[in-house]
């Protein structure tokens, strides 16, 4: 069994920005009803514009909040809160570390790379590949690989 769970310094930046254009929003709202005069068109534009992009937000803690990874009863799942994967270990064709630059990637959370790849990162520190048998690569930050490789490997996962 492995398991690993966290959460990410950048998803408490997303959260406290959410909270604070929230707040803002909700002010310029206030401001705006207690002139008394007609609301200008660009104000209501500027205002559901705004509470469109705070929903986004919202939906972004929700799902990015925490990041796993669970390996129990023949079945691996990894990746964020509402956002995540779960597969049967009979699936899973090779495991091994991540030997490239997370970078390609192009930043933090759920990710699309190049071919069928696939990317859940937590962080930039290392991770893990797995291979599918429906050809899908995913690559998963993980804090202690080793481990995760050795886990896999005694449940018969081809690993290197």
């Amino acid at each position: 069994m492995y398991r690993e769970q966290r959460t990410m310094w950048w998803s408490w930046a997303i959260l406290v920005g959410t909270v604070l254009g929230t707040g803002g929003l909700g002010w310029a709202v206030l401001a705006i009803l207690q002139k008394g005069k007609p609301v200008p068109t660009g104000a209501i534009v500027a205002l559901a514009a705004s509470a469109i992009g705070m929903l986004i937000a919202w939906w972004a803690v929700f799902c990015f909040m925490r990041y796993f990874i669970e390996l129990d009863r023949g079945w691996l799942s990894f990746g964020f809160s509402h956002w995540s994967v779960t597969l049967p270990l009979t699936e899973l064709v090779h495991a091994e570390r991540y030997q490239g630059s997370l970078l390609r990637f192009g930043g933090l959370g759920w990710r699309l790379g190049p071919g069928r790849q696939v990317a859940y990162l937590a962080d930039f520190g290392p991770a893990v590949t797995l291979k599918t048998s429906t050809g899908r690569i995913y690559v998963i930050s993980c804090q202690d690989p080793d481990a995760l490789l050795a886990e896999l490997a005694s449940r018969g996962v081809a690993t290197a």
